[in-house]
């Protein structure tokens, strides 16, 4: 029995299974490691780097990075195994960037060589609003091959790359830091649109998220105010109502009561 055992078809492994039962059987050493110990050994390894490409899929780490950040709200998803990250940060800031390429199967290699052919417009200019709002809940994460290669067998970089991609989701998501107004809570949404552009070295090199809007407004504790509020309010107005019914009701008796009196006082005068 050697090594090279390892290397052979299903039909040797199993007779090499029986012939090492056979083997310990017969032989009785104090050696704490057994032949059946190594052979086991050496088929859970090969089994672990069979698995290991597929625990480090790329694919499957994006599809885990969206569903943490924007759950059923990630309509449309994209991996894409592409160096990006040479892209001029100036070309990627500019409002006209065809950032829209990467929502797609596969992409083009022309959107790297873009180039702004007019100054850069307006965040609120009607076209640059009309392509956000119809790329949200679309969402796109690009690698290089390099690294794409190296986090299949690299544990390690392949959390810090989902750590440097969640950092980035959760501070884009999270609006970034705000300074409240007292009695204000900032209500965000959930529709995001996002390209995340890394590294070689896995770290993010360029990114954009583009959200809904939100907006502000009271917070719990103002919620609950406003609440007891409207309840005192609709007891004032159910007690007003009743002594106004009441008023009413008190006012036409008395006219009830005059005209009665009135009329009783005309007959009267009559008959004299």
């Amino acid at each position: 029995m050697n090594g090279l055992l390892l290397m052979g078809s299903t039909e040797y492994f199993a007779e090499g299974t029986a012939n090492i039962a056979a083997h310990n059987s017969r032989q009785k050493t104090n050696s704490p490691l057994s032949y059946d110990t190594v052979f086991h050994s050496a088929q859970a390894k090969m089994d672990a780097n069979r698995a290991a490409p597929e625990a480090g899929d790329f694919a499957t780490l994006c599809s885990a990075s969206f569903a943490r950040h924007f759950g059923a709200c990630a309509g449309k998803t994209y991996d894409h195994v592409l160096d990006a990250a040479p892209i001029a940060q100036q070309n990627w800031r500019h409002e006209d960037f065809p950032f829209d390429q990467f929502f797609a199967d596969s992409v083009d290699d022309s959107v790297l060589d873009w180039k702004p052919a007019r100054a850069n417009p307006s965040q609120l200019a009607p076209d640059i609003q009309a392509k956000i709002s119809g790329t949200l809940g679309k969402h796109a994460i690009v690698v290089p091959p390099a690294l794409d290669e190296k986090m299949r067998h690299d544990p390690a970089l392949r959390e810090q790359v989902t750590k440097n991609i969640d950092q980035i989701y959760a501070f884009h998501t999270s609006g970034g830091p705000r300074l409240p107004l007292p009695g204000t809570k900032f209500y965000g949404t959930r529709v995001y649109s996002s390209v995340v552009i890394l590294n070689e070295d896995g770290e993010v090199e360029h990114c954009r998220v583009s959200s809904g809007g939100g907006m502000i407004g009271p917070d719990e504790e103002t919620l609950r105010q406003i609440e007891r509020e409207q309840k005192r309010k609709a007891k004032r107005k159910e007690a007003n109502e009743r002594l106004n019914d009441e008023a009413a009701a008190k006012y036409w008796e008395e006219h009830r009561t005059l005209l009665k009196s009135t009329a009783a006082s005309v007959t009267s005068h009559a008959l004299c």
